[in-house]
């Protein structure tokens, strides 16, 4: 079992980064994790560009991040006030996963599936194909990343917890 996750908000989150650095999204591997939506964080002590630590960038010293962490998190409501709906985005990643999954490319995506580790189901990044998730990947994390992974975990628990 897979779900989208994180994946559209971390194309999102690469964009505004690209905007900032001037250096392609694609080259930049920062990902949104957790739980979609309100208990949703960037992994900003493991992000990279260019192999070395986003942070490091000159162009992101002394930026509020957890300004752009909260940008990123509610962007989809500025889309759904101006346009009504926002299936156009995750249609588009919705086709990007099929064809990972058909092709079996073994691509990196922040999805949501089961996490060994948190015990539960979670959006961290995993390289699927044709047989579903082949990998989850051990996102390294600061202290105050860790707290909020384990308020996402939580969240999630308890949700679940309401249904069994």
């Amino acid at each position: 079992v897979i779900g989208s996750g994180t994946y559209l908000d971390s194309g999102r989150l690469r964009n505004t980064l690209s905007d900032i650095t001037g250096v392609s999204p694609t080259s930049i591997h920062a990902y949104m994790l957790g739980e979609h939506g309100d208990n949703q964080f960037t992994g900003w002590s493991s992000a990279r560009i260019g192999g070395l630590p986003l942070l490091d960038h000159p162009k992101l010293r002394g930026l509020d991040l957890d300004s752009i962490n909260q940008k990123i998190a509610r962007k989809a409501y500025e889309i759904i006030e101006a346009k009504g709906s926002t299936y156009y985005g995750i249609g588009m990643c919705a086709a990007i996963i099929a064809e990972a999954l058909l092709n079996n490319t073994s691509q990196v995506f922040p999805l949501t599936h089961y996490v060994e580790g948190l015990g539960c189901y979670m959006s961290w990044p995993a390289a699927i194909g044709s047989g579903g998730v082949g990998q989850s990947f051990d996102v390294k994390l600061d202290s105050a990343e860790t707290t909020k992974l384990d308020i996402a975990v939580n969240a999630i628990k308890e949700a679940c917890a309401k249904y069994t």
